[in-house]
């Protein structure tokens, strides 16, 4: 009984909070945000991979370059095939990724859907219960970069756990 009581007085204390009233006081319309399956296609070439791996003060050889980029498609291909992606590295040049009925992760997709749908003005943080991944990061900074030049709001999340997932 005490714990529960103690639990009912930390929540009214957060609840009643200056940083947390405004939001209790104001109005909040919930829009339901379907996930949205989608086919994705990928060029993987040497021209787009190598600048990133290798920045240009960088010495390394081209044979070097070229060992490190192959290495890089023997990884993905192997990753490709666990994950069951299609990895089309054969029959076009430059090879390939292609995603087929995927979805985006729950901040990208909120981020998009914000961005079709601009009569809707939410708050300027997508919260979850997990960082993004290194990817998710990846754009919302990139989206954040432009975002004034497009008369756009910045958005924000939790953080980054810079992990990777294909």
């Amino acid at each position: 009984m005490f714990t529960l009581q103690y639990h009912i007085q930390s929540t009214l204390r957060i609840a009643w909070s200056s940083r947390l009233s405004p939001f209790l006081e104001g109005q909040f319309d919930i829009v339901s945000v379907p996930a949205a399956p989608s086919d994705i296609s990928i060029q993987f070439s040497q021209q787009q991979v190598l600048p990133i791996a290798f920045p240009p003060e960088d010495k390394a050889t081209q044979d070097f370059r070229e060992t490190v980029y192959d290495q890089l498609l023997i990884r993905l291909q192997t990753k490709a095939d666990k994950e069951g992606i299609d990895l089309k590295t054969k029959t076009v040049s430059p090879p390939e990724l292609s995603l087929t009925k995927i979805n985006a992760h729950a901040e990208c997709s909120l981020l998009a859907y914000r961005l079709q749908n601009p009569a809707i003005h939410p708050y300027h943080y997508f919260g979850g219960s997990k960082l993004s991944c290194h990817a998710c990061g990846t754009l919302f900074s990139a989206f954040n970069n432009v975002a004034k030049s497009f008369d756009h709001p910045k958005f924000f999340t939790k953080g980054c756990n810079n992990k990777l997932y294909l």
